[in-house]
């Protein structure tokens, strides 16, 4: 008796229609890694600029460090925004800190933000 022969009828009439080789390859390069042509091979990694690695690159030809910025507007005209959207941007040039704020309002902060009650207090290394 071959490979894939049994001795009931029914059951060879199935094994028949099968292409049990190719089925086992196929099992055999899965299990071990092989790839195989019905597997979807890897596409190449296509780069894109950062947006807000660009955007930040721009307020730095603006913001220079150390510095400390100041930002004055009307009420309802996007200070709070623009100030949070610094912070984001400009969070890898230096450890960014808010100046002057009560305690209880540092659980509102995020964990990289630094607080302190006067700039003197910020450490030198952090400036």
């Amino acid at each position: 008796m071959r490979f894939g022969e049994s001795k009931c009828p029914f059951l060879n009439n199935i094994l028949a229609n099968l292409d049990l080789e190719s089925i086992f390859e196929k099992a055999f390069n899965k299990t071990f890694g092989k790839p195989t042509l019905l597997e979807p091979q890897p596409q190449p990694v296509k780069l894109v600029p950062d947006p807000q690695m660009a955007e930040a690159g721009n307020w730095l030809k603006i913001i220079h460090h150390p510095s400390v910025t100041v930002i004055l507007g009307g009420r309802g005209k996007g200070k709070s925004a623009l100030g949070y959207r610094l912070l984001e941007n400009l969070r890898w040039t230096a450890k960014p800190y808010v100046i002057g704020l009560p305690e209880h309002a540092k659980k509102l902060q995020p964990d990289w933000v630094g607080m302190a009650a006067s700039l003197e207090d910020v450490p030198p290394e952090e400036r």
